[in-house]
Formats: C-alpha cells, sequence, structure tokens
C-alpha cells in the first residue's frame, strides 16, 4: 500500500475485519479515506471484486496479526475479534481465552505507540435496569460472557494506563442488519417467518435497545475522530422499542398473516428491567441513530431473502 498521501491518524488496523462488526466499519473508513489493515483468522466470505487499495488483508493466527501490526505502525488499532458471541459459547469457560488475545493485540498497539486501541465490551457486563444505563455503571454481569468482557476491560486499563495509547471501551448493546446471522431475537424471528415456522415472542412488552449496523459504524467514525474521550463510551439506541415490534415488522414486512404463526401474550402492564444505553458521550459528539427499525428490518430482511 501507499502511504505516501495518507495521514497518519487515518492508518488503522481493524481486526476480525471479515465479521459482521468489523466488516461494516471496515466499509464506514474507507468511505472516509482510511488506510486499513485488516485482519482476519481466513479469507472467508471477503468480496474481493469490491477490494480498495487502501485496504490491506493478512490472513493468519495471532501472532501473524501481531507481526502485520508491527510493520504496518497504524496509529488506530481495533478489536473486533470476540470468539463466542452468541448461542451456548456465552456460558462456555472458553470465553475467557478472547482475554490473553486481545491483550497481546493491545501490547503491540502499545508497542508501536498506537494513539488509539479500541475494543468492544457488552450490556452483558451490567445489570438490568428500569432507568437508562449509564456509561459509568458498575460492573455486574449476567453471564460467562459478561464477566469474560468486564475482566478484559480491567486487564486493558491497567496495561495502557502509562502507555501513549489511549484505550477506548465501546459497550455495545444490541446491533442488527444484513449480514448478521448470530442468535438473537430477529434473526430467529426472520428464520421462522421465510421457513413458515411457529415464532413466539417471550415479554413482548419489553423494550430494546436496537441499533441498525450503519448507524453503530457512524458511531465508530464520530469516536476515532475524535478527542479527550472517556474510557467506556456507550453504543446503542436509547430510544427503544417493544419486543413485540420484531415479530410485527417481520409480519408487515413480509405480509404474513398473523394467525399463522403463535398469538401474542398478554402484555406484562408492570416494566421489564432491560438495557437502554444513555449515550452521553456520543450525543455530546452529535451523532444520534438515523435508520429508524422499520427501514433496517426491510434491509435486514431483504438481505436475508437473498442470502437464504
Amino acid at each position: 500500500m501507499d502511504r505516501s498521501e495518507i495521514p497518519m491518524n487515518k492508518t488503522v488496523c481493524i481486526s476480525g475485519a471479515n465479521g459482521f462488526l468489523g466488516e461494516a466499519i471496515v466499509r464506514k473508513l474507507q468511505d472516509n479515506g482510511y488506510q486499513i489493515l485488516a485482519l482476519t483468522r481466513n479469507l472467508d466470505g471477503i468480496d474481493f471484486s469490491k477490494k480498495v487499495s487502501t485496504t490491506k488483508y493478512v490472513a493468519g493466527d495471532l501472532s501473524v496479526w501481531c507481526s502485520a501490526i508491527l510493520d504496518f505502525e497504524p496509529k488506530i488499532v481495533i478489536s473486533c475479534d470476540w470468539q463466542g458471541v452468541s448461542g451456548e459459547a456465552r456460558s462456555n469457560e472458553d470465553q475467557n481465552n478472547n482475554i490473553e488475545r486481545i491483550k497481546k493485540l493491545a501490547d503491540t498497539a502499545r508497542e508501536i505507540e498506537a494513539k488509539t486501541f479500541l475494543t468492544f465490551g457488552s450490556q452483558a457486563e451490567v445489570a438490568p435496569s428500569f432507568d437508562l444505563i449509564g456509561e459509568n455503571v458498575e460492573d455486574s454481569s449476567q453471564d460467562l460472557y459478561g464477566t469474560a468482557k468486564a475482566s478484559l476491560r480491567k486487564v486493558l486499563s491497567e496495561s495502557l494506563s502509562d502507555s501513549n495509547t489511549k484505550l477506548i471501551w465501546g459497550r455495545i448493546f444490541t446491533i442488527y442488519g444484513p449480514g448478521d446471522v448470530r442468535n438473537s431475537i430477529i434473526v430467529n424471528g426472520i428464520k421462522s417467518f421465510l421457513n413458515h415456522e411457529n415464532f413466539e415472542v417471550v415479554s413482548g412488552s419489553r423494550k430494546w435497545s436496537f441499533l441498525y449496523i450503519d448507524d453503530f459504524a457512524n458511531a465508530i467514525l464520530k469516536i476515532l475522530e475524535s478527542e479527550d474521550l472517556p474510557e467506556v463510551v456507550n453504543i446503542g439506541n436509547p430510544d427503544s422499542v417493544k419486543l413485540s415490534s420484531v415479530k410485527n415488522e417481520i409480519n408487515e414486512i413480509l405480509e404474513f398473516q398473523m394467525h399463522q404463526f403463535s398469538e401474542p401474550k398478554p402484555e406484562n402492564p408492570k416494566p421489564d428491567l432491560t438495557w437502554i444505553p444513555q449515550t452521553t458521550t456520543l450525543s455530546a459528539l452529535g451523532w444520534k441513530p438515523q435508520i429508524s427499525f422499520h427501514y433496517g428490518m426491510e434491509k435486514t430482511i431483504a438481505w436475508w431473502r437473498l442470502n437464504v
């Protein structure tokens, strides 16, 4: 890659670059003049017909990744390579294997004196609440996945505290959109409807935060182009929708009749504990979600119809 015309503060390395979140970040940064080192375990799923000259893909294990970072010397390192995000894997002790790997990436970022090391936490780190969840809330993990995430943040915070590399911990609430095949209420609902199978929403009256993938990518761009950020930045939609809306939107978009599927359960008159973020930092930067839930679901369902 020719780096002569790329400002140094626009050189970035992204691990897990062919995953759901990583791909979205790559696309957004490509469109905004960044030079990218994209790290993957393999080259599966990468559309090289859309490859641009400012992005270099390197596939391999952790040692290959670290060597590539040392050679490239990016000013920003982003880790999107968490293993075991959905399903039964969230309760597997292997969750802790992520900690050592991502710490090694952070250590490498520190070695080259990268300006920023950005990685991602989860709403699973904190307890559900009746109120919006702030960025400074105490950890109260809900499963081994959340515990491992919280442990990683503490490890990274301590490791980078006396360095020139700033840790940014993007605490993610539910992200959805085309290309996401992880186990979730949206994915399960779409698959069930397309297969004409029964789909039931439990706790349909519970409010939830759903953020479309393009709004997530816009948030990452805001973070990377801002200074003096706190360590923890909530990334999610502060405007909630009911879980029953997932079923209703799919039904409307696919034009099915509701009686083909299980009848909705009576709504709980009392509010349920849930995870809705307070996006203090991003709001101060001028960011807010732009994609409506209906439009996001239309785009997501269209992708599933073409790819299943």
